[in-house]
């Protein structure tokens, strides 16, 4: 019997694990989406444009064709959302990680952490090859493959109804234990409720931040906020330079007193020194 509490009480603990876990990731993919479409002038042209590795080619064409990247945006957008708001409530979990996986394999294979092609790419932090839309992945399809029953949420809530439903009617006495359980179990699954709530309002406390320091910078008269420039480049190696490097030659009169002399090649100017990033201006 002590043994049934304690599997009982672990499999409990599991499944709010499993439940946080997913809320947090589709507070993520809920607020990628909505900043998004709030913002009204993103696009992920310029984020296809500057992906280096093997499916470059691929990317750059769609960021040069307009009407695939409305189509692409439009996916982004509420696909962010869509996912979000069906990882946060538990409902359709399933289709909602595929999806989510599906988009976030897309991120990682455009900018992928791997040694060569991050250079002059924002990033969050150090990576080598794992980041966090990698960890996000494996995630999401561990709950591509995971049953409602294991995390509370809908899907576990409509589960249960049906299979209640089909196997015994509603006891006449509300008191009863199993119905007083029950009723427990519909609350643990409803977790989404509060979660959506402190998402508006988080939301909403930042949108009004955000028109407070609006407000602030009109009123300070402030022009503009400058910083320094991230640009992207084709990269060259020493290796790729054609024909003599122009030399010059310095004449000078040594330690001795003889004439001495020595070359010396063009400077080759790279990282952070033409990159704009150095120094704000």
């Amino acid at each position: 019997m002590n043994k049934l509490i304690k599997g009982q009480n672990a499999g409990k603990i599991t499944a709010w694990f499993f439940t946080i876990t997913r809320i947090a990731i589709g507070w993520h993919f809920l607020y990628e989406g909505v900043s998004k479409l709030i913002d009204g002038s993103w696009s992920s042209a310029p984020y296809l444009a500057g992906s280096k590795w093997i499916f470059a080619p691929l990317f750059t064409a769609m960021a040069s064709n307009s009407a695939v990247i409305s189509v692409v945006d439009f996916i982004n957008i509420w696909g962010m959302i869509l996912v979000g708001l069906g990882l946060i409530t538990g409902l359709l979990v399933r289709l909602a990680s595929g999806a989510g996986a599906i988009m976030l394999f897309f991120y990682f294979v455009a900018y992928p952490p791997v040694p060569g092609y991050t250079v002059g790419v924002p990033v969050e932090g150090s990576y080598l090859w794992v980041n966090k839309t990698l960890i996000e992945f494996f995630i999401l399809l561990v709950f591509a493959f995971t049953g409602p029953e294991y995390h509370f949420g809908l899907d576990r809530l409509i589960k249960r109804w049906k299979e209640e439903k089909a196997r015994k009617p509603v006891p006449d006495n509300p008191g009863d234990s199993n119905y007083t359980k029950g009723r427990r179990e519909v609350i643990r699954d409803l977790v989404s409720v509060p979660a959506l709530g402190a998402f508006a309002y988080a939301l909403y406390r930042k949108r009004k931040w955000d028109s407070f320091e609006e407000k602030l910078l009109k009123v300070k008269g402030i022009d503009a906020n400058t910083s320094a420039t991230l640009l992207t480049f084709n990269y060259s190696t020493l290796s790729d330079l054609k024909g003599q490097v122009p030399k010059g030659v310095i004449r000078y009169t040594d330690s001795n007193g003889q004439p001495a002399e020595f070359e010396l090649s063009r400077i080759v100017m790279g990282g952070n020194l033409i990159g704009g990033w150095a120094h704000a201006r």
